[in-house]
C-alpha cells in the first residue's frame, strides 16, 4: 500500500530560469567517457555525483526544487548530474522510489544513493544552499577506485543502444549495482512541475539495472539495445536525449527518507557517476537497390546495394530475399561504394527483397524501399513456320507458338537477321502468332525468336533459315533477237535436245 505522500506546505514565487544547451562528445572507434558538463572542479573532488530528484507534477513545492537544481547546473561549478524521478506520471518511477527508497516526501533529493538526503524545499534560494553544501559534502567523499566507458548509438526512429564498460581499480573484487538511466534533458510527455515548467532531466526507464561482481584489475561489460516507442515513449529524439550510469557498491547504510529518522531505507552509496547523449553517431542512410525485377526458377540474379554514412563510418548490409534467406550483415565495405550481393529462387512467386545498414558502431538504418522479384518459369522455345526461301523484296509470312508452363501470355523477340526485329503483343500461350517481314539484300538468314512471359521471363531461343537467292539477269538482246528470228527455235530446240 503506498505511502501517503507529504507535501510541506510553504508558499513563495518560483523563480523562473532557463535549461542549459547541454552538448555531449563523441569518439570514434573508442569507448566513449564522459565530459558532458565540464565543471570548474577543485581538486578535493572524489568522483561525479548523482543527485536522483523525486518530485511529481503537483504539489507547491517541487517547482523550488526544481529550479534550484536547474539553476545549480546551468552554472556549471560543481561536478554533479541530477535525474529528475516523477513518480506520478511514470509507473516505472513509482515502483522504484517507493520500493528501494521507501518514498513519502517530495520534494526530495538522494544524493549518491542516499549518502545524504535533502526533503523538502521552502524556496528556490533556500533549496539551492542546501543542494550545493550537499553537493560538496558529496564530492569529498572517499569513494572506491572504478571507472565506467559509456557509448550510446542512435540507431533510428527512437531506438538507440547503450554499451558500457566498468573498470575495477581496486585490489579486491567490487561487488555492486549498476544503473543506466534513460532520461530526457526536457521531457517530451509534457511532464511540468507544479509551476508549469517542463521537467528536465526526466527518467524514462532503465537500460540497465544489474548487480555486478567484477575481479580486482578486471573489468565488465554489457550491451543492450531500448527503443522508446516500444517502452510507451513515441516521441523522444535523440538531440534530447542524456543518459546517465552510476555504480554503486554493496556496502549497507541506513538511510531516511524523511530526515532524520523517518521511513527507513537500505542505502548503498555511488562510487562514480558519468552520463552522455547519444553521441550524433548517425546511422546510415537506407540501402538503394538495383537489379532485375523478372526472372526464372533456379538462375542466379545479381543485386546492387549502396548506402552512405554521414560520418564516413564503414558499413554492413543485412539483406532479405524474400524467401527466408538472409544475407547476415555483410561487411565492412567504404560508405558510397556499390556492393553486388547474388542470389537464387527455387520457387515461383512474387518476392520482395530489403535491406538495412549498420556502420561499425552498431548503428542501423531503416529499411530500404522493398524490392519487387517476379520468378515464374520461363516460356518453351518458339515453334517457327513459314517458307524457308524467298525473293528480295518480297512480303513473307510466319508464324511463332511457344507454351508457358505457367499458363502465363506470351510475347515474341523476333530477330530477322539482317539487324532488324520486331517485339509482338502479349498473346495466350500455344496461341499461333503471325508476322511479317521483307528482306532487302538476298542471303541466307538465320531467324531467331525467344517467347517472354507477362511477367518479363524469357525463354529458349528458337531458330529458322531462310534463303533470299539472287534474281538472274535476262540478256534482252539475245531475247530480242529470237523474237526477230522465230525460224531459230526449232533450231535452237533441236541443237539442245543433242
Amino acid at each position: 500500500m503506498k505511502k501517503k505522500i507529504i507535501c510541506i506546505l510553504f508558499c513563495m514565487l518560483l523563480i523562473a530560469t532557463a535549461v542549459p544547451n547541454i552538448k555531449g562528445n563523441f569518439i570514434k572507434n573508442e569507448n566513449f567517457v564522459d565530459n558532458t558538463n565540464e565543471k570548474n572542479n577543485s581538486e578535493r573532488a572524489t568522483h561525479t555525483v548523482l543527485g536522483e530528484f523525486g518530485t511529481a507534477t503537483w504539489g507547491l513545492f517541487p517547482r523550488y526544487a526544481h529550479a534550484a537544481l536547474k539553476e545549480i547546473y546551468a552554472e556549471g561549478q560543481l561536478d554533479f548530474y541530477y535525474v529528475s524521478l516523477v513518480y506520478d506520471v511514470n509507473p516505472i518511477t513509482d515502483f522504484y522510489v517507493h520500493d528501494y527508497y521507501n518514498f513519502t516526501v517530495f520534494p526530495i533529493l538522494w544524493w549518491d544513493g542516499g549518502f545524504i538526503v535533502d526533503a523538502g524545499a521552502v524556496s528556490t534560494q533556500e533549496a539551492k544552499e542546501k543542494y550545493i553544501t550537499s553537493i560538496n559534502s558529496s564530492l569529498e567523499r572517499s569513494v572506491l577506485d572504478v571507472d565506467i566507458d559509456l557509448l550510446v548509438s542512435w540507431r533510428g526512429g527512437t531506438e538507440m543502444q547503450v554499451d558500457y564498460t566498468i573498470y575495477n581499480n581496486e585490489p579486491s573484487t567490487y561487488e555492486g549495482t549498476i544503473k543506466v538511466y534513460i532520461a530526457e534533458n526536457e521531457s517530451s510527455e509534457g511532464w511540468r512541475d507544479s509551476g508549469g515548467y517542463i521537467y528536465t532531466m526526466a527518467f524514462l526507464d532503465w537500460a540497465f539495472y544489474e548487480e555486478i561482481s567484477i575481479p580486482a584489475g578486471e573489468t565488465y561489460s554489457n550491451t543492450t539495445t531500448w527503443d522508446g516507442e516500444s517502452n510507451s515513449f513515441p516521441n523522444i529524439t535523440e538531440e534530447n536525449m542524456i543518459i546517465i550510469a552510476a555504480v554503486f557498491n554493496d556496502e549497507w547504510h541506513q538511510g531516511y527518507s524523511y530526515p532524520p529518522s523517518g521511513n527507513p531505507f537500505d542505502a548503498y552509496y555511488a562510487d562514480e557517476t558519468v552520463a552522455v547523449f547519444p553521441p550524433f553517431n548517425l546511422p546510415p542512410e537506407k540501402p538503394l537497390i538495383d537489379g532485375p525485377i523478372s526472372g526464372a526458377v533456379g538462375k542466379e540474379y545479381d543485386y546492387t546495394f549502396v548506402t552512405t554514412d554521414p560520418e564516413n563510418d564503414y558499413v554492413y548490409y543485412y539483406v532479405e530475399w524474400g524467401d527466408g534467406e538472409v544475407e547476415d550483415w555483410i561487411g565492412p565495405f567504404d560508405s558510397g561504394e556499390e556492393q553486388t550481393f547474388e542470389h537464387s529462387w527455387s520457387e515461383i512467386g512474387v518476392y520482395e527483397i530489403r535491406a538495412k545498414a549498420k556502420d561499425y558502431n552498431e548503428a542501423e538504418s531503416n529499411w530500404s524501399e522493398t524490392f519487387t522479384m517476379t520468378i515464374s518459369n520461363p516460356p518453351g522455345v518458339p515453334d517457327i513456320n513459314g517458307p524457308h526461301r524467298g525473293d528480295v523484296g518480297a512480303e513473307l509470312t510466319f508464324t511463332f507458338n511457344a507454351d508457358d508452363p505457367d499458363g502465363e501470355n506470351v510475347k515474341y523477340i523476333i530477330h530477322w537477321g539482317d539487324g532488324k526485329y520486331d517485339t509482338t503483343d502479349l498473346y495466350p500461350s500455344g496461341t499461333d502468332v503471325t508476322v511479317k517481314h521483307t528482306w532487302d539484300i538476298a542471303d541466307l538468314y538465320n531467324i531467331k525468336a525467344k517467347a517472354q512471359d507477362s511477367n518479363g521471363v524469357t525463354g529458349l531461343e528458337g531458330n529458322y533459315e531462310v534463303s533470299i537467292p539472287r534474281n538472274r539477269a535476262i540478256n534482252t538482246v539475245f531475247v530480242n533477237f529470237l523474237i526477230s528470228h522465230p525460224n531459230l527455235f526449232p533450231i535452237l530446240r533441236h541443237l539442245l535436245s543433242l
